[in-house]
């Protein structure tokens, strides 16, 4: 009897557990909503599942339905402003490649402030790359993929990768350029050239 009470008591699911259970097509629903990406929806739903489940190891959770969607919530919102952090971060490197470039005064300098005009702008430079140098480029700076974990994923050598995150900044930063000097109509992504796979 002490047994089955035992194995009873291991069966039994927590609060969180049941609710998450119950409720975890809701919640990944409201997780897409806020992050707009499918491939982030498992991750993130897991990662509120077990914040809640260490707070609830600490003390009782009244209402675990609210406190698991609250939860999802609030991590779906970090992780969306961690990745438009990482999108500004990669905006601010095309202006940076820019400036290089072409030695800007200082109005030009100023112009690197973010606008969401600039950022529809990165958003058309990037996806009108070729598909590997866009791969690369959206691994390192929207998803903060070091270098060798590109490679390792991709099967091509850093310096392949290097090549292809320079040139496509480089490429963005002239087509966010052409867009902003009034020649949108024309503006366009050249093409790269990185030489044989390695």
């Amino acid at each position: 009897m002490a047994g089955e009470n035992s194995r009873d008591a291991k069966l039994r699911q927590s609060p969180i557990e049941a609710a998450f259970v119950k409720y975890e097509r809701a919640i990944r629903r409201v997780v897409g909503r806020i992050t707009r990406c499918r491939d982030e929806i498992d991750d993130v739903a897991q990662e509120a599942f077990l914040k809640a489940m260490i707070a609830e190891r600490q003390r009782p959770i009244d209402n675990a339905k609210a406190y698991l969607f609250e939860a999802a919530r609030n991590t779906a919102l970090t992780q969306r402003s961690k990745k438009m952090r990482r999108i500004l971060e990669a905006i601010e490197d095309c202006a940076t490649v820019e400036v290089a470039q072409n030695e800007p005064s200082v109005e030009s300098m100023e112009s690197i402030m973010i606008s969401r005009e600039r950022l529809a702008m990165f958003c058309e430079a990037v996806a009108a790359l070729p598909p590997q140098c866009r791969k690369v480029l959206l691994m390192s700076k929207i998803d903060g993929n070091s270098h060798r974990e590109i490679s390792q994923t991709l099967g091509i050598s850093e310096s392949t990768i290097e090549k292809h995150i320079g040139t496509g900044l480089a490429r963005c930063a002239a087509y966010i350029r052409s867009c902003e000097q009034g020649d949108a109509r024309t503006a366009h992504v050249a093409p790269i050239a990185i030489g044989r796979r390695t």
